[in-house]
């Protein structure tokens, strides 16, 4: 389509709320060591007047929380998928703060459950973070077989969320915060795979010492794959601080990391 990306950037910025010098000045203020761009600049790449360079469409994407392959034409259906995807692979955890990946309740713990609860990976990765062969991560056909659901028909699919319609996330693309939209996909994809099997969860005994799933063998795999993590954890001979109290605090490492055996749970 002509002038796409001026499309796609207009949409974007009156889908804030935003005038072209309100824009423009936000951008300056949130990415103050780049590329600055006035109002006049802005309303020239709307208008397709003007092309903007590969660094600017990404400065561009990254403000507006989208990605560039949406602003070049991309369709809603895949920008949501490649954000899952991007986001399993982003490495810049200043930029994206809020990607933090022990949160079993985040968009990462919401990605690792999907993978090992429906064999994707099996439960002994040696590996806590990245489950995925590098082939797969950055295979962006991969993630629409995986993830294709999430953009899928809410009538033909029957798929009750949280959100109440699968549509919500297609229509919130682009007009909520990364961090909102992560949060919106995390609570999706738990409530697909997860919603129906918590209350058949509870503990074997009064101690509170063990898990039991009924009738789930997604969440057995999930299960299966923290225990294994628990198996190989071993606390560091050094101390990670010294609380005001003088006691040290001991942070932990995996087998794995410090070229240990792998240890095997049953």
């Amino acid at each position: 389509m002509e002038n796409q990306i001026g499309n796609r950037l207009r949409e974007l910025r009156k889908g804030l709320g935003l005038t072209l010098n309100e824009a423009a000045q936000a951008m300056t203020e949130r990415f103050p060591g780049e590329t600055k761009i006035a109002g006049n600049t802005l309303s020239k790449y709307e208008k397709g007047e003007r092309k903007a360079s590969t660094e600017t469409l990404k400065m561009l994407a990254r403000f507006y929380g989208v990605s560039v392959e949406y602003l070049q034409g991309e369709s809603v259906d895949d920008s949501v998928i490649r954000f899952l995807m991007d986001y399993y692979n982003e490495t810049d955890h200043d930029r994206i703060f809020w990607q933090i990946r022990s949160f079993p309740w985040s968009l990462w713990g919401r990605l690792e459950n999907y993978f090992v609860g429906n064999k994707v990976v099996p439960y002994n990765v040696p590996n806590d973070t990245y489950l995925l062969q590098e082939t797969q991560a950055h295979d962006f056909e991969f993630w629409k077989k995986c993830f294709g659901w999430l953009v899928s028909d809410y009538e033909e699919k029957g798929l009750l969320t949280v959100m109440g319609n699968l549509r919500y996330l297609k229509d919130s693309y682009g007009k909520v915060s990364e961090s909102a939209f992560a949060t919106m996909l995390a609570t999706t994809i738990a409530a697909h795979n997860e919603g129906q099997v918590y209350p058949d969860v509870h503990y074997k005994d009064s101690s509170n010492s063990e898990w039991v799933v009924k009738n789930s063998d997604f969440m057995e795999r999930i299960i299966k794959r923290q225990k294994f993590l628990n198996a190989n954890l071993v606390p560091n001979t050094e101390p990670d601080f010294i609380d005001p109290y003088g006691k040290p605090h001991f942070d932990w490492s995996f087998t794995w990391e410090l070229g240990l055996p792998v240890v095997e749970i049953e």
